[in-house]
């Protein structure tokens, strides 16, 4: 397959805007992903956690109540005692949960970085060499 050289100035400026155009298109879309990651977080997350530790506390403050009110029910109160102590467990998961997953959404967020930067540096390589190669034949010819 031919690839046309770069036998110009004009050429060369026209692959370098190309080059700028599509990294800035790159950070604008990544920038907005990131965003939109973060957003997804407060939306979907801080509310449950939210949620949990005010049904949490509710829960304590309710089975603590009732078994000063009805001591002769502290077989209840230890049931729902020991209950709210596994949805405190259960809400610490879920807050390492929400927390494991905004780390893989950053790690993976890093990782197309990486990888869109390495094709980038190849293809400005690659075009860089091609047109070292054709202004040198320029000037020799």
């Amino acid at each position: 397959m031919d690839v046309p050289r770069a036998d110009s100035l004009e050429v060369f400026l026209r692959d370098a805007l190309e080059g700028f155009f599509a990294t800035f298109l790159f950070v604008t879309f990544a920038t907005f992903f990131l965003v939109a990651a973060a957003f997804f977080f407060a939306v979907f997350f801080l509310p449950v956690a939210f949620f949990a530790t005010f049904f949490l506390v509710t829960f304590f403050f309710e089975v603590f109540f009732f078994a000063a009110e009805a001591f002769f029910l502290l077989a209840a109160a230890f049931f729902f005692f020991f209950a709210a102590a596994a949805f405190f467990f259960f809400a610490v998961a879920a807050f390492f949960l929400a927390a494991a997953t905004l780390f893989f959404s950053a790690a993976a967020f890093f990782f197309a970085a990486a990888f869109f930067f390495l094709a980038a540096s190849a293809s400005f390589l690659a075009r860089a060499s091609r047109f070292l190669s054709s202004a040198s034949r320029f000037f020799l010819s």
